[in-house]
């Protein structure tokens, strides 16, 4: 919100929070399903009775080039957080030691 230009004070959220909470989960609860106990094979056996009756959807994943391209890109992704994460912890253990690091110079 405050990029918006707008600042709340927390507290007055959580008073609301605290007023309105208890009401809605009153209106709420006898909407939500409550299954009780879940496992695959209650999973199972409702997507077969689903499928059994047409209400399922095709879902498209792409041509198969696309999923590997997708594949690599999201490798790429996770090696380059994970190469920025050990970064940001050998520069903190520098400046924990007074040792100076400036810039991506280790």
């Amino acid at each position: 919100m405050s990029e918006r230009g707008l600042s709340v004070d927390h507290t007055a959220v959580w008073r609301w929070v605290q007023r309105y909470a208890p009401e809605i989960n009153k209106r709420m609860r006898p909407h939500l399903k409550m299954s009780g106990n879940k496992s695959d094979q209650v999973d199972a056996r409702k997507l077969a009775q689903l499928l059994r009756a047409g209400l399922l959807s095709p879902v498209y994943h792409g041509e198969h080039g696309t999923r590997d391209l997708k594949e690599l890109v999201r490798s790429y992704e996770y090696l380059v957080e994970d190469s920025t994460r050990v970064m940001n912890r050998i520069k903190a253990l520098y400046r924990s030691r007074a040792i100076a690091c400036a810039g991506a110079d280790i």
